[in-house]
């Protein structure tokens, strides 16, 4: 906790350089990390929501489009041929293969670097967090957490990229990551959740930042970096079991540049801001793409 406060203080100094350093060696430089001679017009860089404030302070002189991530992954599976970079999470990238796979498309080739990392959380009122240790353990259960209805769990857009990992990771534990969409007590158990967990419209647009107004608690990722430092003794910071990962990751489709110096950029400003370094050889503890998909429909349908 002391390093991350550590980290938050510098993190204005860190984001001033990180965005001269896109701008003097991103920009200006007129070749990409491969050394390639890169186009005259820079490609634009699509950032998740969660992500806008980091995209923008590194971005330079790169056009900066911000967009939910299920958006952005619907809109990319089904272009022609998507040129945009993409600053998401793991696995959307391989999410959009799968759906152009579905639709007979002809699948894109790309490469996603993984630039930082954070394990799901619960962030938790401390009038909150008793009631919910003392029902789910400490770390927490994911399946015990969605049965929690009577705190009225705040949860992150069910579009955003923190939502669509949030309720994939929470599906998933309810059946030991074999699921069953025909379960009538995983029907029960969702419905429920999805019913307690969209009565209260989002303030400020986070999970986080609702909760700091009403008794409650929020499934997030990467909760830490969205809590102001004074603002961080207010709250408890639960993690869950099995530990779930989200990775921020860098798309760049196949015959696209990326901008020498962006990812090193990025990685600095994330990790700046509460973020853990990329851990690229482990698991996140995610479902396969196809099954986050195949989660996220099961989801929207829900009545």
């Amino acid at each position: 906790m002391i390093a991350k406060r550590i980290a938050a203080a510098a993190a204005t100094v860190a984001l001033i350089l990180g965005a001269w350093f896109v701008r003097d060696r991103v920009i200006e430089d007129s070749s990409d990390e491969n050394g390639h001679e890169a186009d005259a017009t820079p490609p634009e860089l699509v950032c998740v929501t969660e992500l806008a404030d980091i995209c923008r302070s590194v971005a330079g002189d790169l056009p900066v489009k911000v967009a939910q991530a299920g958006d952005t992954l619907d809109e990319f599976a089904a272009l022609d041929r998507p040129e945009s970079l993409w600053l998401t999470f793991d696995p959307f990238p391989a999410m959009v293969n799968e759906l152009r796979t579905a639709r007979a498309a002809e699948a894109i080739s790309f490469i996603a670097t993984d630039v930082a990392s954070s394990p799901i959380s619960i962030v938790s009122r401390p009038d909150s967090t008793d009631e919910l240790v003392a029902a789910c353990g400490d770390p927490l259960n994911l399946t015990c957490v969605g049965r929690q209805t009577q705190l009225k769990p705040t949860f992150a857009a069910t579009n955003s990229g923190i939502g669509i990992i949030s309720i994939a990771a929470a599906v998933s534990s309810f059946s030991n990551n074999a699921v069953d969409f025909n379960d009538l007590d995983l029907l029960t158990w969702a419905r429920s959740f999805r019913r307690s967990s969209s009565q209260v419209a989002l303030s400020g647009g986070t999970a986080v930042q609702t909760i700091q107004t009403r008794s409650t608690f929020s499934v997030a990722i990467g909760a830490e970096a969205e809590l102001a430092p004074a603002r961080r003794d207010a709250f408890d910071v639960l993690y869950a079991d099995p530990m779930v990962r989200a990775d921020v990751t860098l798309m760049v489709p196949g015959d696209t540049d990326a901008p020498g110096g962006l990812i090193q950029a990025l990685t600095e400003a994330l990790l700046a801001n509460g973020w853990d370094p990329a851990l690229p050889t482990e698991s996140t503890g995610l479902p396969v793409p196809g099954a986050i998909l195949a989660i996220r429909n099961y989801w929207e349908e829900l009545r």
